[in-house]
């Protein structure tokens, strides 16, 4: 009896182990890494040299599965940063009726079902010269789950009431086009401080967690943009006349079933330097 009974619990571990195998979205958690970079990839000849190649570079090398990039603005950059490791890409919308386009580019290793994308309709002074919006992409995980991802680029000028009215406007995208069955992750250059009114208005209506905050203490403020460590930011805001300034601007949020396992600067030393921004990469479990 003893042995027919361990015979058949046998049998059924393995069947559960094979079912296992052939349905994947029936449990396992995946681990996932997303990089926000702003590049500086600003339209003046002089500043899109060499950068843009060996910025790619430095993202291969480091391999994070799903990258947003922001200022992604002029044909080198769009041709640069192409990669065969990201076969799935995404772009923001493009230059007309603007200067520039979005600047906004999605690489993805995980193929990409469902897409959109959104223009902004409210901007100030100088972000005007571009089509600045946001894109949504859902992504097929290995794990047979799905992820939503937001990339966007928010405002760098004019009062809070301009970003505000640009995220009410990403708020309506996610609602309507992502997988609400999928977490989602917005990811970007958002050109607010963490201690600011759009930081608490994103917090509160999107519902998500700061991934910075969940895996930092408070006395490490995660600054993203940094006028005294970065030479590409202390040049250009002298040459602009702009105040020099240390600022955490770039944000990786998150909501739904996904939790932060960690996050970390990168970029973010003289000699791996190729923008006025230093990247944020986070890693989750999905």
């Amino acid at each position: 009896m003893e042995i027919h009974l361990i015979a058949r619990i046998a049998i059924l571990s393995l069947t559960l182990t094979f079912a296992q195998i052939l349905s994947p979205s029936d449990g396992f958690a995946h681990t996932i890494k997303v990089m926000t970079y702003n590049t500086w990839g600003v339209p003046v000849a002089t500043w899109d040299t060499w950068r843009y190649r060996e910025a790619m570079r430095a993202i291969e090398a480091i391999g994070p599965d799903v990258v947003v990039l922001n200022e992604v603005f002029t044909q080198k950059g769009k041709h640069q940063f192409k990669s065969n490791q990201y076969p799935f890409q995404l772009d923001g919308p493009g230059p007309v009726p603007r200067l520039v386009g979005s600047g906004l580019r999605i690489l993805s290793k995980f193929p990409i079902v469902n897409r959109a994308i959104l223009t902004f309709r409210a901007c100030k002074t100088t972000d005007c010269l571009s089509r600045k919006g946001a894109a949504l992409v859902t992504l097929a995980l290995p794990n047979g789950k799905k992820l939503n991802l937001i990339g966007t680029h928010l405002d760098s000028s004019g009062p809070k009431e301009t970003r505000i009215s640009q995220l009410k406007q990403i708020r309506l995208l996610n609602e309507w086009y992502s997988d609400r069955s999928a977490p989602t992750i917005l990811a970007g250059d958002m050109n607010f401080k963490s201690h600011s009114a759009e930081y608490e208005f994103t917090r509160e209506k999107f519902e998500v967690r700061d991934a910075w905050m969940e895996t930092h203490p408070s006395s490490d403020p995660g600054h993203t943009y940094d006028c005294y460590s970065n030479h590409y930011a202390r040049d250009y805001s002298i040459k602009t006349n702009e105040p020099l300034i240390t600022e955490r601007l770039d944000y990786l949020f998150h909501r739904g079933a996904i939790r932060t396992i960690k996050t970390e600067l990168k970029f973010n030393d003289e000699e791996n330097l190729f923008s006025d921004h230093y990247a944020l990469m986070g890693e989750f479990e999905i």
